[in-house]
């Protein structure tokens, strides 16, 4: 019993440490969004207001690349959402499995833990009258 015990508490500890890796990369995730978002709310054209040839071709370039990089970014955070939803799912259907298993065999062991106690208290009446009924042997003879 002790040694379910110990393994309980370090499968427990082992689900707490994966779920703060998980809480910690979300922080992450969360801080790179918001340096984007500040970076494209303060967004100014990629190349400055010069109007030589040379510069207008940087500049159409240079907003193509930002016209790029917007679609990707776009499509990255969609298929992240769906991905990390889907994640989800799955870890609430694994919680929800192992919560219902812990609860059953929580069950199952207090259950164990009465029959063995009824048991107990029949043996323990026995063991004392055959400790006397010896002792009363041993004195006798």
């Amino acid at each position: 019993m002790k040694a379910a015990k110990e393994d309980f508490a370090l499968m427990c500890k082992s689900m707490t440490d994966r779920q703060a890796e998980i809480l910690t990369s979300g922080l992450f995730l969360e801080e790179q969004h918001r340096r984007v978002i500040d970076l494209l709310d303060g967004k100014q054209d990629v190349v400055g207001d010069s109007s030589t040839a040379d510069d207008e071709t940087a500049r159409t370039s240079g907003n193509e690349d930002a016209r790029k990089l917007a679609r990707e970014a776009d499509e990255s955070l969609r298929n992240h959402r769906v991905y990390r939803e889907i994640e989800l799912q799955e870890l609430e259907k694994i919680f929800k499995k192992y919560e219902g298993m812990l609860k059953q065999n929580m069950s199952e062991m207090r259950k164990s833990a009465e029959d063995i106690e009824i048991q107990r208290r029949e043996l323990s009446p026995k063991l004392i009258q055959l400790a006397r009924s010896k002792a009363d042997e041993s004195g006798t003879t």
